[in-house]
């Protein structure tokens, strides 16, 4: 899901940088024009010669990003799950390997050096399960 993310992330910033690219060269244009207004027709035909193709490269840009195909990412979870989520009298054990000692029997007094609270709701679990 990260990668088609991604992937989707960076065609649209490719999209942006397209428009911006044709954007500013439109407006670098159109300031020239404006400036060298007063000079010779030659100078002005080649100018709206310039803007004239910029333009047409920025409709033909427009096209082909409004004929793209919309994109719509959805997250389906696997049927059930909920249910056996619900069953599930555990999520795990703690397990003592190698040197270390067993744990002491059921009348064992443990000492706690950190607590963590963590609030989990089913119901918002089921809403991302439907």
């Amino acid at each position: 899901m990260e990668k088609s993310k991604t992937s989707l992330r960076n065609k649209i910033q490719t999209d942006v940088d397209q428009i911006d690219d044709v954007t500013e060269k439109l407006k670098m244009l159109t300031d020239a024009l404006k400036d060298g207004s007063d000079t010779n027709e030659a100078l002005s035909y080649i100018g709206f010669s310039k803007c004239d193709e910029v333009i047409f490269k920025a409709q033909l840009l427009l096209q082909t990003i409004a004929n793209k195909d919309d994109f719509k990412m959805t997250f389906q979870s696997f049927k059930g799950i909920t249910e056996y989520i619900s069953s599930l009298e555990m999520l795990g054990e703690v397990v003592c390997e190698g040197g270390e000692k067993p744990l002491p029997g059921s009348d064992h007094v443990f000492e706690v050096e950190k607590h963590v609270l963590h609030n989990v709701k089913l119901a918002m679990i089921r809403n991302l399960v439907e």
